[in-house]
C-alpha cells in the first residue's frame, strides 16, 4: 500500500527527530502513526500519534516540531497523568512544559502554540503548571 504525501512527510519527520535525539527513537518508533481527518492538527492519546493530512501539508516546516511535541506527550505520559483534571487546562499546562523542550532541540512550532513564560521560568511539572493556570 502506497503512503500519502502527508504520511511520507510525517514518517520523514519522525526519522529526523529520531536522528537528532537518538534516545527518542526507542519511544517514537514504537508509537503507531495514524492519518485521519477526524482531527484538525496532530495529537496523541498516549498510545498513537494521529495527524490530519491537510495540517501536515500546510505546515510542512513545522512537522518535526509538532511530531516531537506529540512524542513528548507520550514519553511524559501526559494522557495517563491527567486524572480528573479539566482536559483543556491540563493540555495547556502540558503544552507549556513541552514547547520549550521542542524549541531547545531546534524544532519550530506553528504560530499560536502555547507559551507561558511564568511556567517556563518555574521549571514546573505539568501538575504544578496546571495548578498555576487554574489560579490565573
Amino acid at each position: 500500500m502506497a503512503h500519502s504525501a502527508a504520511m511520507i512527510r510525517v514518517l520523514k519527520a519522525r526519522e529526523n527527530v529520531a536522528n537528532k535525539d537518538k534516545w527518542f527513537a526507542d519511544v517514537i518508533y514504537n508509537v503507531p502513526i495514524i492519518e485521519t481527518t477526524s482531527i484538525k492538527t496532530m495529537d496523541t492519546n498516549g498510545l498513537c500519534v494521529r495527524f490530519n493530512p491537510v495540517f501536515v501539508l500546510e505546515h510542512t516546516d513545522h512537522v518535526e516540531g509538532v511530531f516531537c511535541h506529540e512524542g513528548w506527550h507520550v514519553i511524559l505520559d501526559h494522557v495517563g497523568r491527567r486524572g480528573t483534571r479539566l482536559p483543556m487546562d491540563w493540555n495547556i499546562a502540558a503544552d507549556a512544559i513541552i514547547n520549550p523542550m521542542v524549541a531547545k532541540r531546534g524544532w519550530s512550532l506553528p504560530d499560536g502554540h502555547v507559551r507561558i513564560p511564568d511556567v517556563e521560568k518555574g521549571k514546573m511539572s505539568a501538575e504544578r503548571a496546571y495548578e498555576w493556570i487554574r489560579k490565573q
